[in-house]
Order: structure tokens, then sequence, then C-alpha cells
């Protein structure tokens, strides 16, 4: 998996035609404190160089601890991933849209700030522009969360149809 530089990302992320908050989080503003944890970009360890076998140009977004997420396209698609900087080989694919990595990104910040109400989240996903908080919202309170495995679950099957919806919205205005 080729990383590129820092020097190249900015412009590289414009190409991939990533929107404006996401490529200027990803460069290092904080568009909301919310976010400082969870998406402190850009990605600290990325001039190490990380390679895996498939050849895939790898773009990092942002770093948590040792967790980088990241953008690679395939072929026409995009996947944005998440690795640990120790065995980037392991990645694990988040969503095929920005706002599927919203969903996550708002799925773990909840579970960071868990006394803060629905409320409390509409302004930081209106500055990044994610669409889903209210289906986010319904849908994590109408489901188990006894276990990581059913939390996972949960997370996978509702990126899947913000991906779909998020994806036939672009296909329909474009």
């Amino acid at each position: 998996m080729p990383i590129i530089t820092e020097l190249q990302r900015s412009r590289e992320l414009q190409r991939l035609r990533l929107t404006e908050p996401l490529i200027q989080q990803a460069t290092g503003e904080q568009l909301h404190p919310y976010f400082w944890y969870r998406c402190l970009g850009p990605a600290r360890f990325i001039d190490q160089g990380v390679l895996a076998a498939d050849g895939a140009r790898l773009y990092p977004l942002w770093q948590c601890g040792e967790d980088v997420t990241a953008v690679r396209q395939r072929g026409a698609r995009r996947q944005f991933i998440e690795f640990n900087i120790e065995s980037p080989e392991d990645f694990a694919v988040l969503a095929t849209t920005e706002q599927g990595l919203w969903a996550t990104v708002f799925d773990r910040l909840h579970e960071d700030y868990i006394t803060l109400q629905r409320e409390d989240f509409v302004v930081p996903a209106a500055i990044v522009g994610f669409r889903f908080l209210n289906e986010l919202w319904t849908e994590y309170e109408r489901t188990s969360h006894a276990t990581a495995d059913l939390h996972q679950k949960f997370l996978l099957e509702l990126v899947a149809r913000i991906d779909a919806l998020a994806t036939e919205e672009a296909s329909s205005s474009g």
C-alpha cells in the first residue's frame, strides 16, 4: 500500500473529489472540538512508509492513537479504511462513501461522549456535511449494544445502508 507524502496529500484529496470539510480536517484544521481526538489530522506516522501486497495507493486522513484512517481508490470506487501503524496490511474497510465514513466517526464520537444528546452532535454534523445523523441516532437507540460484536454488526449494517443511499443520491444528482 504505497502512501503519498504530506506535501502531495491535499492536492490528491482534492483530485479524489473529497469534500472540503473532510480535506480540512485531514490537513489539520480542527473543525469542531469533538473531532480533536478521533480525527486528528494529519496522520503523524505516514512518512515512515507503509506497503501492502495489493499495491493500492493510500491517502492518510487522520490518526487516533496508532490507528490511521485513510482513503484509497479501488478502480472506480473509493474505500475508507483503518489500519494500525504496526500492521498496515491488516486493514478494515470502514465505508465506501464519505457519508459512511462520517457515520463511523459519529458512532465513535457518541461512544466517546456518551453523556451528550443527539442535539449536541447537530452542529458538528452540519460542519462536515453528515446528512444521516438522525438515522444513526435512531438506529443506535433501538439496537442492542450489549457486546462489542453486536455493536460492530449494527455499525457495519448501518454504514452499508448509508453507503447505498449516498451512492444512490450521487448517481441521481450527477
